[in-house]
Parts: structure tokens; C-alpha cells; sequence
């Protein structure tokens, strides 16, 4: 969504507004009787501009009304884009969840000594929060070396990864056509806002959901 210049758009506003007035002049030229030419073409002084800047002036609304409208789909496309995308993140965090959960239950019940050593050597427990994000998965594949070597798991990560880096690129897109919508429709007068129906658009809040209550606060 490319930024509108208010010089671009003062220009195309000027050149619409004379090609208007040569219009209503050519109507005004083929419509009026001969009697009537001989006096003028125009019904009164200076029709032809004035009704050239009116019609320009609507044709110059519908365009910008249009320009609007597609920017608003466009702010709602990135948006569902970035939820698509977090909601595949998510599915892969579950997985990379079950995954530790699955190796840590089979290391318990077949090498508990074993486990129970590296946990004291590394001064933490082998399982302490829920996996969050590829630095958390890549953290706890780090303590376990088996896991490392499985190339499944690793593009698991490398997949968890990507989808981080989508979504903040999405993220950073999507904010920047907001400050373009929001700048473009707040230099509207606000009449024309509320006749059809413009409102500015919210940004990306990453942190919308910070006060949350997760499932470690509540020990499940």
C-alpha cells in the first residue's frame, strides 16, 4: 500500500478539475441553440469551470473513497495472513511440546538414573515451562543430545523458526499500512469520514495478551 503525496494528489485534483471544464464546455458547445451562440455558450458566467470543478471534485471522492476501501482490505488480509501463520506456529509448538514430553517420559521410565544425573549437572530441572517459541525448543534439545541427531525434530525447529520470522515480517507490514491508512483518511475532512464510513485502523499489539492467565500461573 504505497503512501499518497498531497502534491500527486493536488496535481491530479487540478488536472481533473480542466478537463471538466472542457467537458461541460464541449456540452454546453453542442447543446446550446444557435440563437443562444450568439450570445454565449454557457447558461451563466463561468458554468463551465464551475461545473468541471464539481465534477472533478466527485470523480476525485470516488477515487479516494475507492483508495480507502481496497487499503482497508488490504489491513485485513495481512491480518488474517498473520493469523494463519501464528495458528500453524502454534500447532508446531504443540508438537514440539509433545515431543520433550514424549522423550522426557521414556528417558524417565528407562534411564532414570541417567536423567536424574544430567538434570543435577545442568542445576535444573529437565522440565520447567511450556515451549514458547524456537528458542525455547532449541533450548531443550540442547539438553539432550539424542534429540539433535533426529532430523525430524531439527526441522521442527526450523520450521517453528520460519513461522516466527513470517509473522514479525507480517507484523511489521501490516503496521506500516495502518500509519499509511490512518495518515490518508485522518487528512479527510471528518464529515466525509463518517459519510462512508472511514475509521482508523489499530495496530499490531504483540502484547495484547500479556495479563493472561496461563496454565503455569495456575500450576496444570
Amino acid at each position: 500500500m504505497k503512501k499518497k503525496s498531497t502534491l500527486i494528489e493536488l496535481l491530479k485534483l487540478l488536472g481533473m478539475t480542466i478537463l471538466g471544464w472542457f467537458l461541460w464546455l464541449w456540452i454546453f458547445t453542442i447543446t446550446i441553440t444557435p440563437a443562444e451562440a450568439e450570445e454565449t455558450i454557457e447558461p451563466f458566467q463561468g458554468a463551465s469551470f464551475i461545473f468541471g470543478m464539481i465534477t472533478a471534485l466527485i470523480i476525485w471522492l470516488f477515487i479516494q473513497l475507492t483508495w480507502a476501501r481496497k487499503g482497508a482490505q488490504n489491513i485485513q488480509a495481512k491480518a488474517s495472513n498473520i493469523q494463519i501463520v501464528a495458528d500453524r506456529e502454534k500447532g508446531l509448538l504443540d508438537k514440539a511440546n509433545r515431543v520433550v514430553d514424549k522423550y522426557l517420559n521414556h528417558e524417565k521410565s528407562t534411564f532414570v538414573e541417567t536423567a536424574a544425573v544430567r538434570s543435577s549437572v545442568q542445576g535444573k530441572p529437565a522440565r520447567q515451562t511450556m515451549i514458547r517459541s524456537s528458542h525455547d525448543f532449541y533450548q531443550a534439545i540442547e539438553s539432550y543430545p539424542e534429540l539433535k541427531v533426529n532430523e525430524s525434530v531439527m526441522k521442527l525447529l526450523e520450521q517453528i523458526a520460519d513461522c516466527e520470522n513470517t509473522v514479525a515480517n507480517f507484523k511489521i507490514s501490516y503496521n506500516d499500512d495502518v500509519a499509511k491508512y490512518n495518515s490518508a483518511i485522518l487528512n479527510a475532512p471528518s464529515f466525509l469520514r463518517n459519510l462512508f464510513g472511514l475509521k482508523v485502523a489499530e495496530f499490531y499489539n504483540s502484547h495484547a495478551n500479556d495479563d493472561e492467565i496461563t496454565d503455569e500461573m495456575l500450576g496444570i
